[in-house]
């Protein structure tokens, strides 16, 4: 890959691992809607994505007739395939900073405000009130909670509600209580290593060669 797609490529990707180490750093649960997360995602990926399907996809006419338009129509195409998964995606909440034990009693709690008659069944949650079935399903490795609608359709005001709740709750605790709290330093240096490497990777291919690297970027997007 010459210089330029590489710093394409790894650009979004590293500003990506480093915000998710700064927030790996708080030190405390954060809690973000799975819209918005798969929505980070994408934008991390979205150098990959634009010079790997979207050139190769990229119909030669329509470069040479419209330039730079061409590129905005595939990249819109690219966001709305983005907008279709998250529509297309069950209902979810992710939980950075957290454990399942440590989460659990906090979401008994606040389910408990919600709806007394909440029943659980292992990981699984049902809230009748608000007509919500949920799973919990915890990842140790990243120290990070999915907390699952099982049905894809849901009340969005019953979601917003439970939504709320976690997130008041999470916000509440000033920190995590962490009985090993050199993991989560690990976590957060290795994720803000990784972000560093991978920044500084593609920053050094601009500075390598600025001007040419930029007539490039000119001739590429047809600017």
């Amino acid at each position: 890959m010459d210089p330029l797609r590489l710093a394409i490529a790894l650009g979004p990707l590293g500003v990506y691992l480093l915000a998710l180490g700064c927030v790996h750093l708080l030190r405390r649960p954060i809690v973000v809607e799975g819209s918005r997360d798969t929505a980070a995602l994408a934008l991390a990926l979205s150098g990959f994505v634009a010079v790997g399907p979207i050139e190769l996809f990229m119909p030669v006419q329509a470069t040479l007739r419209f330039g730079t338009f061409a590129w905005l129509l595939m990249f819109s195409f690219y966001a709305l395939l983005v907008f279709w998964v998250i529509l297309s995606e069950r209902p979810r909440l992710v939980i950075y900073n957290t454990s399942l034990d440590e989460l659990r009693p906090v979401l008994s709690t606040l389910i408990n405000h919600l709806d007394a008659t909440h029943r659980w069944a292992g990981r699984s949650v049902t809230i009748p009130q608000l007509r919500l079935e949920l799973y919990v399903s915890p990842s140790p490795l990243t120290r990070t909670v999915t907390v699952r609608s099982l049905a894809g359709v849901v009340d969005p005001q019953a979601w917003r509600l439970f939504y709320l709740a976690v997130r008041d709750a999470a916000a509440a605790r000033k920190a995590v209580d962490d009985s090993s709290p050199r993991r989560l330093t690990a976590i957060a240096g290795l994720l803000l290593i990784a972000g560093t490497l991978v920044t500084i990777t593609a920053a050094a291919q601009w500075l390598r060669e600025p001007a040419q690297l930029a007539q490039q970027f000119y001739e590429m997007f047809r600017l």
